[in-house]
């Protein structure tokens, strides 16, 4: 960004000025606090980033001069121009502008530095008032002078003094003087407190919020004339004594107020730049068309000066109106737009210019203000998240995320976001130095040396921002090319040393360019060290030993090693576990990376012999805890030149040619038995070489010691060597459950048998614990050293549907005397052949709420009970017996139960009861009466009921022992009383309900449930049902007829009939009744003299909260068991309703909506 102005570039905010005298610690505090919050310079802030911060954003003036106040006005009067155009205008002819341009560096300027929107003066209150009115007077002075020039006055006294209360007084008095406000016109600022430091922070940031409205109508009325700009007629003035071919046209008067209106929207809303876009937009389009329109006019051979000054800014307002529109699309959080932009912003100009972009300098500046800008945006900006919220807004754009970058394949357009990257792409671009010409733009470096020196510092600020590794070592790579081609050997050694192991393409390249250095440097070390891993004879440079006196050590990777650690099953291709005293087998596969030839042509000198071995071999085992390794032997190998040479070796006696000749390939094999179970990793490959270089009469050692640490990789191979001494690889496939070079030993499976005892169970129910008892039997005929054997159980409920296995519960189970879950330990059976004990394992589940899912749901379950062997052998560590830490788990049996979601299958009903007040109760109290101390106007009346349950047992084998009901009402106001039950396994519950305060409920909802207690038949384990819950409206204020049927003695053709009408209401119910016997296969016969109620009745009252009784004596003469009742019609009169006959005993059944009563 130094290419350009920093006042083009500079973020745009509110301007302020503040005057602050020259003085002690208190002044100087404000000083601080008023440059924290300035943004003057800079060209990014994360306070413009919309709806991220709430800060304060201003650009800050601030000066201890006393004639500070006074250089601003002057400042301010010396903008206005009497009766002509403003200085910056293009039709003013003392501007810089005149005749022909749009906008210069001093439009910039005075927003940014010479006009501000508030001036804040600070002033001393003197410690006595006599100077009070000279103060205000001055104060009045400056204000109307800010006044005049529409800018906000504002004033700051500081106060030394104690008595705050006389300072109150007297700053009220300037107020009044000076018309000044509280809030934004005068304030008041004691430096004697101890919180000065605090006070100050909290005032200064109250200020200039509170200056936020006054900065809005500023720049709001400095928007509003440019925007009447367009409806104002210009008189221009002559330029004939101008040399231009240039005319300036009302469309470079619209690109003016565009791009005014586009950087005064950003001193308007600091926190929000989006507004701006659309202006600024527009402007950079019409600069673009100005430029293409006049650009034979520039291309001509002679051009005037005017002509080519205006050529130059107007390329560089361009540039600059592009930068502030990049710089927005980042502040709305949208790179991918931004970056777009940009990459239109370099198409744009060289299609305009034709192609002659000044040997790339132009773009290289364009890339690098870019990389620049994007160093100072925050990261979160540039994320894969803002790349697909515009994905999702441009749905028809095809694109594709790489690393660092974006592609657009619509446009055929890539895009950077990683500033590493953006920065190489820079110096990409400065090659070379062409001819000048006269149009040259931003042609900053006019010779090659000034090319390289900034090619240099654009490669060092790619290698700080890049975030690829791979990207690294090539900028690595070029770096070190650029220090080389200067002649810069140890910075080019340094770089080519990063830049190795980026690309094997690359790196012979690399290897012989840093052995020319290391030669310059006078280093045969490094360049023999390096020379060992040089692939090819590329270069013509020759390594000089003679200087070097004695052996040399290095640490190179020179052998390509591949590992195979399998067992001798899994090779031959089955697969089973790895147990005890199985064969282990360690292949490596050794291919030198030395190339012989290689060094012969780049060793100075006669080269006599190359001889090249490995002395020492090493192979190195860890068990998983990283204990003392035990049941495995670590490998190894010495080299024997006596041995004969072969491509595949298994040494004997820890002996083994090792020697090679230029790069073949050589196979080691160790096999060995395993002693111990466990899991063995191969840690390990420690490999000792020598190469021996006889040159002349000078024999050069040089030892090399490499330690190689084993990887996953995508394959592993057995090699076999053929008869004619050749190899033969076959792929072996490895376990991906486990690390790389890593094998489980399981120890030899025992003998272990579990059997369910009878009675087997058919199914078991949610919520049950049931009991299994089981024979257990284990038999160790091999005479095994185990540390510990279990027998661990396990079970899971699984669903039978297609939908697979849905585990709901969370079973547990234990053994008699054991904790849930934990196994049995059978270390008592291992002392003989076979022992068998009969344990005993219970199941039971906890979890409520899945069983609620497991009853909602219309899938069937199961529950899979898996007994489990758990093995540790000796000297394993002890931890829980759980399948995750054992060493080995074997399968022992599985058992199925089917479970049954409910035990029973329930349903209830209520149905009314009665009882007279012969028992001692009144549940229909006389309203005439009061009773005890129930002083309520209307009588409180109670209705009996009953609830009954009806099982339905899915089997034989379950009995309730106990049943509990819960009967709740869902209406606060009624009260419920339970009656005591007859036995526990009732499953009736008989029932009142009545109002808690007198007040007359209609009906209630109640709730009925029932907890139920219950066994299978044999054991003693008792479980627990909960029964869902009923809820069953209960008629409260509705007259009811109730059917009670009474036996009677030496009578046994004869019974009474009862029928009792309710009245619980304050009203008076007027009934007719019949009593009829409509069937003709049971008559029944009502000529008894001691029925009192005639048989048909045309109307008779039953009173308020009241009982009536009609009893009648009924001879009846069938002799079946069930006999259907006779019907008593009773009919409302006045509300036209019939009443049915409710019975209050079991005795009475209804069957086709008929009575029946059943003879007992």
């Amino acid at each position: 960004m130094q290419n350009y102005s920093t006042s083009f570039l500079s973020i745009s905010a509110p301007l302020v000025c503040v005057q602050v005298p020259n003085g002690d610690a208190p002044y100087e505090q404000i000083i601080r606090q008023f440059s924290e919050l300035n943004l003057a310079g800079k060209s990014w802030h994360n306070s413009i980033l919309k709806n991220r911060l709430s800060s304060n954003s201003f650009l800050v003036n601030v000066s201890t001069s006393t004639k500070y106040s006074a250089e601003v006005l002057k400042s301010l009067n010396d903008l206005k121009v009497k009766d002509k155009h403003s200085r910056y205008s293009p039709f003013n002819t003392d501007s810089d502008l005149f005749p022909n341009g749009i906008l210069s560096e001093n439009w910039f300027l005075k927003y940014q530095q010479l006009k501000p929107f508030a001036f804040v003066q600070t002033m001393e209150l003197p410690d006595v008032a006599t100077r009070d009115d000279e103060i205000a007077a001055e104060m009045t002075e400056l204000k109307s002078g800010f006044d005049a020039a529409g800018i906000k006055f504002v004033v700051i006294l500081i106060s030394k003094s104690t008595n705050s209360s006389e300072d109150e007084i007297r700053i009220n008095r300037f107020r009044q003087l000076t018309n000044l406000t509280k809030a934004t016109g005068l304030l008041y600022l004691n430096c004697v407190s101890k919180e000065y430091s605090s006070e100050v922070d909290v005032f200064v940031t109250s200020l200039v919020s509170n200056l936020k409205s006054s900065a809005v109508d500023f720049y709001k009325a400095i928007e509003s004339k440019i925007r009447q700009r367009h409806k104002k007629y210009y008189s221009i003035p002559t330029s004939t004594h101008i040399d231009t071919t240039i005319e300036l046209t009302p469309k470079f008067l619209e690109t003016r107020n565009l791009i005014k209106q586009g950087i005064i929207d950003q001193f308007l809303y600091p926190h929000n730049l989006e507004s701006c876009i659309h202006f600024l937009e527009l402007g950079y389009q019409n600069l673009v068309e100005i430029v293409s329109e006049n650009y034979f006019e520039f291309s001509k051979d002679h051009i005037s000066s005017r002509d080519l000054t205006l050529y130059q800014e107007l390329r560089n307002l361009i540039d600059v109106t592009a930068f502030q529109i990049v710089r927005a699309y980042l502040s709305i959080e949208d790179p991918i737009t931004a970056l777009k932009k940009h990459a239109a912003h370099i198409s744009n100009v060289t299609s305009i210019t034709r192609g002659r972009i000044e040997s790339g300098q132009w773009i290289a500046v364009q890339y690098e203000w870019l990389a620049e800008l994007l160093e100072m945006v925050p990261k979160s900006i540039l994320t894969e998240a803002n790349i697909r919220v515009y994905s999702k807004k441009h749905k028809n754009s095809k694109i594709t995320r790489y690393a660092g970058g974006v592609r657009f394949h619509d446009d055929n357009v890539d895009v950077l976001l990683d500033p590493g990257l953006l920065y190489l792409k820079c110096s990409s671009y400065l090659t070379g130095v062409s001819e000048t010409t006269q149009l040259d733009y931003l042609r900053i470096y006019k010779d090659s040396e000034e090319l390289i020196s900034k090619r240099k510092i654009l490669l060092h600020k790619a290698l700080q921002n890049v975030s690829i590794e791979g990207n690294a070592k090539y900028i690595c790579f070029l770096l070190a090319g650029e220090y080389f081609s200067s002649g810069e050997w140890e910075l080019s050694a340094e770089h080519f040393e990063k830049a190795l192991g980026g690309w094997k393409s690359t790196d012979n390249l690399i290897k012989s360019k840093l052995i020319e250095c290391y030669q310059e440097l006078n280093a045969p070390h490094k360049s023999l060290e390096l020379l060992l891993l040089l692939n090819n004879g590329t270069g013509n440079h020759e390594v000089d030993v003679s200087a070097i006196d004695g052996d040399i050590d290095v640490n190179c990777h020179l052998f390509d090693v591949d590992i195979l650690f399998a067992d001798e099953k899994r090779c031959s291709g089955v697969t089973e576990d790895v147990t005890v005293f199985d064969n282990i087998v360690c292949q490596l596969s050794l291919r030198p990376k030395v190339n012989i030839d290689a060094i012969k042509n780049h060793i100075k000198g006669k080269v006599v012999e190359i001889l090249f071995k490995i002395t020492d071999v090493e192979v190195n085992f860890q068990n998983e805890d990283s204990k003392e390794l035990t049941g495995l032997s670590n490998i190894k190998v010495f080299h024997d030149s006596s041995i004969k040479d072969t491509v595949l070796q298994k040494p004997e006696d820890t002996k083994a040619n090792l020697s090679f000749v230029s790069n073949h390939q050589k196979v080691l094999e160790v096999s060995q038995s395993v002693q111990k179970s466990g899991v063995y990793q191969l840690k390990t490959v420690k490999l000792k070489s020598v190469l021996e270089i006889k040159v002349d009469s000078k024999t050069l050692v040089i030892r090399n010691s490499e330690s190689i640490t084993p990887t996953r990789q995508p394959s592993y191979n057995w090699y076999f060597k053929k008869l004619d001494d050749s190899l033969i690889k076959v792929p072996v496939k490895i376990s991906s459950s486990f690390r790389a070079h890593q094998i489980r030993v399981l120890p030899i499976r025992p003998n272990v048998v579990v059997t369910m005892r009878p009675p087997q169970i058919n199914f078991i129910t949610l919520g049950e614990r049931v009991t299994l008892t089981f024979d257990v039997q284990f038999q160790n005929e091999r005479k095994l050293n185990y540390n510990k054997i279990s027998l661990s159980p396990r079970v899971k409920v699984t669903s039978n549907s297609d939908a697979g296995d849905l585990v709901l519960v969370d079973p547990k189970v234990n053994w008699d005397g054991l904790k849930d879950d934990e196994a049995l330990v059978l270390q008592e059976l291992d002392k003989t052949d076979a022992v068998t004990v009969k344990m005993n394992l219970a199941i039971h589940s906890t979890s409520l709420h899945a069983e609620e899912e497991l009853k909602k749901s219309n899938n069937s379950y199961q529950a899979v009970l898996d007994l489990k062997t758990i093995v540790a052998e000796e000297g394993e560590q002890e931890t829980n017996d759980t399948e995750s830490s054992a060493l080995a788990v074997y399968d022992t049996a599985t058992y199925i139960l089917p479970i049954v979601n409910v035990p029973f299958n329930c349903r209830v009903s209520i149905a009314p009861r009665f009882r007279d007040t012969k028992d001692g109760v009144n549940d229909m109290p006389n309203p005439f009466i009061m009773h005890g101390s129930n002083h309520l106007s209307m009588p409180i009346v109670t209705r009996l009921w009953q609830a009954k349950l009806m099982l339905n047992e899915p089997s034989e084998d379950i009995e309730a022992t106990n049943i509990e009901f819960q009967v709740k009402s869902q209406n606060s106001e009624i009260l419920v009383d339970l009656l005591p039950k007859v036995g526990n396994v009732s499953k009736t519950q008989t029932f009142a309900t009545r109002s808690k305060n007198g007040v007359s409920h209609r009906n209630v909802m109640m709730v009925v449930s029932a907890k139920i207690d219950w066994r299978r038949k044999g054991s003693d384990q008792s479980n627990v049902f909960s029964t869902d819950e009923w809820e069953i409206v209960l008629p409260l204020s509705d007259p009811r007829m109730l059917l009670k049927v009474e036996k009677l003695k030496n009578e046994e053709k004869t019974v009474k009939l009862k029928y009792i009408i309710e009245n619980p209401t304050p009203r008076i119910f007027i009934f007719s009744s019949k009593l009829v016997d409509d069937n003709e296969r049971f008559i029944w016969n009502f000529d008894d003299e001691r029925n009192m109620y005639p048989l048909v009745q045309t109307k008779f009252p039953v009173l308020p909260f009241n009982r009536f009784q009609l009893e009648y004596y009924g001879q009846f003469n069938s002799s079946e068991s069930v006999i259907q009742m006779p019907q008593l019609k009773v009919f409302d009169i006045q509300y036209k309703v019939s009443l049915p006959a409710l019975p209050v005993a079991d005795d009475v059944i209804t069957r086709d909506g008929l009575l029946m009563w059943r003879r007992q």
